[in-house]
């Protein structure tokens, strides 16, 4: 079973996101936190059974996916999580600044759940070993 928190503050984003992976037929257990904050706190509550994947929306009130993706990569019993952005922005700069903050991939939200059923049965077929490594970043 794959863990998975998940980080937006859009509860309908969250509700497409079980969607595509019941799709999928991922087991999967889905850890919603309506911002950054909560998404570390959630993490720091868990050390003991961190999940394989975080995924985090760049477009967050208090505390912003760039900003939480700093404190995960600064915290040393977090840093080596697999942190997806998974956000509707497509802009080179966020992509960029995402890759330099320590992000393992970044996704492009779409209206599809079909697409977004593809892009997470790519990703949940890597691992995060392709960390740094331009070529396997952007995953859609």
């Amino acid at each position: 079973m794959k863990r998975i928190f998940y980080a937006d503050d859009d509860k309908d984003e969250y509700e497409v996101f079980n969607i595509a992976t019941k799709i999928l037929e991922v087991t999967a257990e889905v850890t919603f936190a309506k911002d950054g904050l909560e998404l570390l706190q959630l993490l720091k509550d868990n050390l003991s059974s961190l999940p394989d994947y975080v995924f985090i929306d760049l477009n967050m009130p208090l505390m912003n996916g760039h900003e939480c993706i700093q404190e995960i990569r600064k915290d040393d019993k977090l840093k080596n999580l697999c942190v997806v952005i998974l956000t509707t922005s497509r802009d080179q700069r966020d992509i960029d600044e995402a890759f330099a903050e320590g992000a393992d991939y970044y996704l492009c939200k779409t209206s599809s759940i079909y697409k977004l059923e593809q892009a997470l049965k790519k990703l949940f077929s890597l691992d995060c070993n392709h960390r740094k490594n331009r070529e396997y970043f952007v995953l859609n």
